[in-house]
């Protein structure tokens, strides 16, 4: 107990004070004990509405850096950077359920800006594991009134992580930034959470899609700073435009785990179809079913759908 403490650690932790504080005003916020960070430090989910009773959905995780060191790198720890096949320092970002935002504070000005991290997909999908070695995530915030985002930039080998390579992710412009004023305007207030609901949603469909192997994602490929849609005020800052990519399957074992994925979706459309009466829907959907893997059907099924599966 030395009776002091590093300023920069109290400042942290000023900030996300503060951003708790903000992020309350748009719905619940659980702070992440800092024994247990892991790489995000809330929880949080959006209020379906702005006053009387409440109910919650929509829920997502914060990332906090302070606006004076935005970046967020993630790198390997020291004892693994010569380790080429090491990648739980970046691996945890796709396994994650909850869509990630990166919450950048400006003390002095007492606001918060949520980036949307959707952009790091393209990291998944289009680079091999063994070629990523550090991924650096870049938050806008300059003077163009737009900011199209797209692919990472490969900025080459990187010797903090075995001369693997470092690739930097343009976040654009932030999705929704909250102030204290804003808090107080109900109409404004629910603009904003539409936004962020949006990408909550993209980033949940991102996570599902990832889990069932389908090489998808959505992001926004244009970011606004706030300026104007259509010749409309655009407050909230939705940016502009959402896009999707279709990427190509790594391997055998990929395409084998997307199929499975489609199984239950394409077996419950077949059942639904043969009690409507409609053969010509079922007898349109059996050669995607046929493609389903070995197992990926249940012995149930295949006795309900003789017209399938038949031998």
């Amino acid at each position: 107990m030395s009776g002091i403490r590093s300023h920069n650690f109290r400042e942290g932790d000023r900030s996300e004070y503060l951003a708790v504080y903000l992020l309350s005003r748009v719905g619940l916020v659980t702070q992440v004990p800092r024994q247990e960070d892991i790489g995000f430090d809330l929880i949080c989910n959006v209020a379906d509405q702005e006053s009387d009773l409440l109910s919650f959905n929509h829920h997502y995780a914060v990332t906090l850096k302070s606006d004076s060191t935005p970046t967020v790198e993630l790198v390997p720890p020291i004892s693994k950077k010569d380790d080429r096949s090491y990648t739980s320092h970046y691996e945890w970002l796709f396994r994650l359920e909850l869509p990630l935002f990166l919450g950048v504070v400006d003390k002095e000005s007492q606001k918060i800006s949520l980036y949307s991290m959707l952009p790091a997909w393209f990291v998944f999908h289009e680079i091999r594991p063994d070629e990523i070695g550090i991924i650096e995530f870049v938050p806008y915030n300059g003077g163009e009134e737009t900011r199209s985002v797209g692919r990472p930039v490969d900025q080459g080998p990187d010797a903090r992580a075995a001369g693997r390579k470092r690739f930097t992710v343009d976040l654009g412009y932030p999705i929704m930034v909250l102030d204290p004023a804003d808090l107080r305007n109900n109409e404004l207030l629910a603009c904003k959470k539409k936004s962020l609901r949006k990408a909550i949603e993209l980033g949940g469909h991102n996570s599902q899609l990832a889990k069932m192997g389908t090489p998808y994602h959505w992001w926004f490929n244009l970011t606004l700073k706030g300026g104007f849609v259509a010749g409309q005020s655009n407050p909230d800052g939705l940016n502009g435009g959402v896009a999707w990519e279709v990427g190509s399957f790594r391997n055998v074992g990929q395409l084998a785990r997307n199929m499975a994925g489609l199984g239950p979706g394409l077996m419950a459309s077949a059942l639904l179809f043969k009690a409507q009466g409609r053969l010509d829907l079922l007898g349109a959907i059996k050669p995607a079913l046929l493609l389903l893997p070995e197992g990926v059907v249940p012995p149930e099924i295949k006795e309900e759908l003789p017209e399938i599966f038949a031998a």
